[in-house]
């Protein structure tokens, strides 16, 4: 996803001191990799359409969401697993995201529904500001819920 700014205070045990370098995945010869991790929160604005209004219950959901930078956090890898050295450099603090899925709702009583719905989630542009690395994250997701019915 990007260079690491490695945080001065921590050097890899047997290892050169990268302290004063940024590094990426091809430049750590001790290691087995680099892994970075970048945590969001999410706030969505979905929209929701009923196919059928009987049974079978089953809906399209679209929508986009904001995504707020809330972790990063950059590892390296070796056989006695990770350890923390720093971050990702030139992260973009906020995101847009897009979302869409199809939903079925499987009734319980009259009032009370179990909802299934799949979903694909796309980042419309690069979590990096830097040009030279472009990364947009996607993912598919199962979510699942109760429904309660108000007529």
């Amino acid at each position: 996803m990007g260079n690491v700014a490695v945080n001065k205070s921590v050097s890899p045990p047997g290892t050169l001191d990268y302290s004063n370098e940024n590094i990426s995945d091809a430049s750590i010869p001790y290691f087995d990799g680099l892994k970075q991790t970048l945590e969001y929160l999410e706030v969505p604005m979905m929209v929701r359409y009923s196919l059928f209004k009987e049974f079978p219950y089953i809906s399209l959901a679209g929508g986009f969401s904001s995504n707020f930078l809330v972790g990063n956090t950059a590892y390296v890898l070796n056989d006695n697993g990770q350890q923390e050295i720093g971050e990702t450099k030139s992260i973009k603090p906020f995101m847009v995201s897009s979302s869409v899925g199809v939903g079925v709702d499987v009734p319980l009583s009259k009032v009370i529904r179990l909802n299934v719905e799949p979903r694909f989630k796309y980042f419309l542009n690069s979590v990096s500001s830097d040009s030279d690395f472009s990364f947009q994250p996607y993912s598919f997701g199962v979510y699942g819920g109760i429904t309660f019915v108000i007529k």
